[in-house]
Formats: C-alpha cells, sequence, structure tokens
C-alpha cells in the first residue's frame, strides 16, 4: 500500500504530516520482520539527501533545542533593538533607527531560514515561506547601507551617497 506525504517550503506548515521545524514523516511500518520502504523525493534542484530514521523523542528535543536558541537569539535582537529606539530617541539620531531595522530584518532572515517562522508566523502560506528569506536579506543590506551612509555619509563624498542609494534602490 503506498502513501503519500508531502512537506517542505512550497507546502503550508499546517498541512505537514508531523509539526516540525524541518520536514519529517512518521514511518508507518509493523514493527516485525523485515520492510521494504522506498520513497520518492521531488525537488525543483538537484539535491543530495541523507535520510535518517529517528526517533520521535530525538526529533522533538532537536526542534526544542533549536527553539531554545532561536529565542535566545530573538531576546538578544529584541533587546538591541530597544536600546537602539532609546538612543535615537535621547540622541535624535537616525543611525540608531536604521541599525535596529537592520537587526529586525535580520532576526526575521533568521526566523525563517530556521523554520520557526513558517512554523509559528505564517503556519497557512506556501511560496511565501521560502521566498521571504530573500527578502528579509535585501531590506537587511538595505537597513545596512543607510547606516553606513548614516553614520560615515558625512565624511565621504557625494559620490558615495549616490552610490549607496542606487545599491538600495
Amino acid at each position: 500500500q503506498w502513501t503519500r506525504m508531502e512537506a517542505g517550503d512550497r507546502v503550508a506548515h499546517r498541512l505537514w504530516p508531523l509539526d516540525s521545524l524541518r520536514p519529517r514523516f512518521p514511518l508507518l511500518a509493523p514493527t516485525a520482520g523485515v520492510h521494504d520502504v522506498f520513497v520518492r523525493v521531488v525537488h525543483q534542484v538537484p539535491l543530495r539527501l541523507r535520510p535518517q530514521i529517528v526517533d520521535a523523542d530525538q526529533a522533538s528535543r532537536h526542534d526544542s533545542n533549536q527553539m531554545l536558541w532561536a529565542g535566545l537569539l530573538l531576546g538578544v535582537i529584541v533587546t538591541l533593538v530597544a536600546t537602539c529606539v532609546q538612543m535615537s530617541l535621547s540622541f535624535h539620531d537616525r543611525t540608531y533607527v536604521w541599525y535596529a531595522g537592520y537587526l529586525v530584518s535580520t532576526g526575521l532572515a533568521a526566523l525563517s531560514y530556521s523554520g520557526i517562522a513558517q512554523s509559528h508566523l505564517w503556519p497557512q502560506a506556501t511560496k511565501f515561506s521560502s521566498d521571504f528569506i530573500v527578502f528579509a536579506i535585501m531590506v537587511a543590506f538595505a537597513f545596512n547601507l543607510q547606516f553606513a551612509r548614516s553614520m560615515f555619509g558625512a565624511t565621504q563624498g557625494r559620490a558615495w551617497q549616490i552610490s549607496a542609494r542606487v545599491l538600495i534602490a
């Protein structure tokens, strides 16, 4: 009997067979005896996979560990953003705003890359989850250029400021 299961960045997370940060599939086979299992993986680009059979508890611990580290990273980013906002309001300097924007977009890119954003922020999205990584990185690059222009722009010539604006566009 054939069973079809789908998961990945082009399938809404709420439709995955197991709630996990990475595509995982339950192995539905009788416990007694030797059984052949055939797996067909469809991917848009050539891909080298190393399939592993892991215990459900081990997979859950791995996801929990990854969520812990992502939570710590998110806490540091939120603290830095709050500090940047406070510094920007205190000194009336937009440099801190650009850096805060860079931190937020980089944090969102990291959450999206790790699968946490697809699991918790937009579980019904299909194509958006993988495209958002590229968008967040591009926004982070734009904020980074604005930060550099704000920080060093007064000491650089007009040509440098124009080229920074062209790169942002």
